[in-house]
């Protein structure tokens, strides 16, 4: 799940904040007032002053309706019997101390706080490093996935294995701001229930919708990432 399909689930479930629930998970039961907070590909349970790290990985999810079979990861009961359950997920509790080194919302790019010139700067410390590692880099891009690395790589006409000090300045500034123009493409496509397909120009696309050419599908990078992209359309 990335930050935009991350940002849309918070938006279905954040009627819970505020209530006092309590939470249950193996190894794991509070009760208190609850907040959630979206946070790039995670999202943050506050309750008090400990906090459940919530990773839905590819297949992970929220539900108010207990509609999925198997064992919920992690339920959350309020006192006015909502029922939010998560299916899929790894939790970890972190306490006030390491969520307060772990949250940067300004490196969140569905967040109001992203700073753009911090990104931009942590980019450029990195000369030696392939453009779609970078993409991936949570501590720069923090929500941005694997959909996100490839959409952009081709809106910008960037080759994924460009490194970073081959890249024009002005490259670097229109492949930070396509992230955020993409990202929010993303997420409206979830808000509205319509699919993300109809946005996708080169994920899992055969043929470049620019060119006609074939799409390539490679593993690349240091993290080996699946990879579409236009043999024509980026260099």
């Amino acid at each position: 799940m990335e930050g935009p399909s991350l940002l849309a689930l918070y938006h279905r479930i954040k009627r819970i904040n505020g209530k006092t629930c309590t939470i249950e998970s193996e190894g794991i039961k509070l009760k208190g007032q609850v907040d959630l907070v979206p946070y790039g590909k995670r999202l943050i349970i506050r309750e008090g002053s400990r906090y459940i790290r919530v990773f839905f990985g590819m297949s992970g999810t929220a539900v108010t309706i207990k509609r999925r079979k198997g064992k919920p990861s992690l339920t959350l009961t309020a006192e006015d019997g909502i029922m939010l359950y998560f299916y899929g997920c790894s939790l970890r509790v972190l306490s006030a101390e390491e969520f307060q080194i772990y949250y940067k919302p300004e490196t969140d790019i569905m967040d109001i706080h992203w700073d753009p010139l911090l990104a931009r700067e942590k980019i450029l410390a990195h000369p030696s490093e392939y453009i779609a590692d970078i993409l991936l880099n949570q501590d720069i891009f923090c929500g941005s996935g694997n959909i996100i690395k490839n959409e952009v790589l081709w809106r910008t006409m960037v080759h994924p294995l460009k490194k970073i000090e081959d890249i024009p300045s002005e490259k670097i500034n229109e492949i930070i701001g396509e992230i955020i123009t993409f990202s929010y493409l993303f997420y409206k496509a979830r808000v509205n229930g319509s699919g993300i397909r109809s946005i996708l120009n080169v994920y899992r696309r055969r043929t470049c919708p620019t060119c006609g050419s074939y799409v390539k599908k490679e593993n690349l990078g240091l993290g080996t990432r699946v990879t579409f992209w236009c043999p024509d359309c980026q260099d």
